[in-house]
């Protein structure tokens, strides 16, 4: 009996700790799992988009190519998180220390008494026990880091692909926008000339010393696309709202990865690409 009670409190040291060390690698592999499902949304968002905008019939080829590489970066985005998650998932399981199965809480603690001969050779096990379950943890973490940085460089290279795919569908739009608008302003200078005597009709005069007199008591036009009259010069160039609870998976990582940039240069140019990016998808 003194041999067995020693070998239970080692088993339950253990259990007990592999339980508290496994907080931070389950953490890691939720988060992987949420990034999933974020890209899965994604991509599921952009590809019903890009079946109604086919159905449609309307689109341009640019628009549709546009949206064909904006879904096709993320789809790969959206692979990668697999894979990552799948290896993080395998070290995971290889652990040693998350191989242990958890203490039954149901059943009742029992008090069990060390002889006193046995007290120091426990002590010595119990530390080389923690020891070892410490170096397992710290080896785990570490190799789920590796897995996340493998993957991190790729990740960062689809998601500035995926948002210059999505600044072309809206450049594609506002061609597409203008062209008929030009098409309607060709047909309206058409009507306009035809009727270009009537404007000489009495009371145009009056009109224009109506205009003239406005213009004497100051009445003047605001600039096109400034309301409040203010220069342009005088919007605010700071970091826009940091809500991102409106983030799917490519607005997420530029913005992990202005966030973890250290050059100047780089960093300020991947906020501008997190802030256009999110800006065309509100548009």
């Amino acid at each position: 009996m003194q041999y067995i009670a020693p070998a239970l409190i080692l088993f339950f040291t253990l259990t007990g700790m592999a339980g508290a060390s496994q907080e931070s690698a389950q953490s890691k592999l939720e988060a992987a799992r949420e990034t999933l499902r974020l890209s899965q949304a994604t991509y599921d968002r952009i590809a019903g988009d890009l079946e109604q905008l086919k159905s449609s019939g309307k689109a341009s080829p640019e628009l549709i190519r546009n949206y064909e590489i904006y879904l096709q970066r993320v789809g790969e985005m959206r692979d990668e998180n697999r894979r990552m998650l799948e290896r993080m998932e395998k070290a995971y399981e290889a652990s040693p220390s998350t191989q242990k199965p958890a203490p039954d809480p149901s059943e009742p603690k029992r008090d069990f008494k060390i002889p006193e001969e046995e007290a120091d050779r426990v002590a010595a096990l119990d530390r080389r026990l923690k020891e070892s379950l410490a170096s397992f943890d710290e080896m785990l973490l570490k190799e789920m880091d590796k897995i996340r940085a493998a993957s991190g460089e790729k990740m960062r290279g689809l998601a500035r692909e995926a948002a210059a795919a999505a600044k072309g569908i809206k450049e594609a739009g506002e061609s597409s926008s203008e062209k008929s608008d030009s098409g309607d302003e060709k047909q309206q200078g058409e009507k306009g000339s035809q009727g270009e005597d009537a404007a000489q009709a009495p009371g145009a005069s009056k009109d224009k010393d109506s205009g003239v007199q406005e213009a004497k008591t100051g009445t003047q036009a605001r600039p096109s696309g400034s309301p409040s009259g203010k220069d342009d010069s005088t919007r605010l160039t700071s970091r826009p709202d940091s809500s991102t609870q409106d983030d799917d998976i490519v607005a997420r990582q530029l913005r992990e990865a202005a966030e973890k940039e250290t050059d100047p240069v780089l960093k300020e140019k991947l906020w501008k690409e997190y802030e256009e990016y999110k800006k065309n998808r509100r548009q």
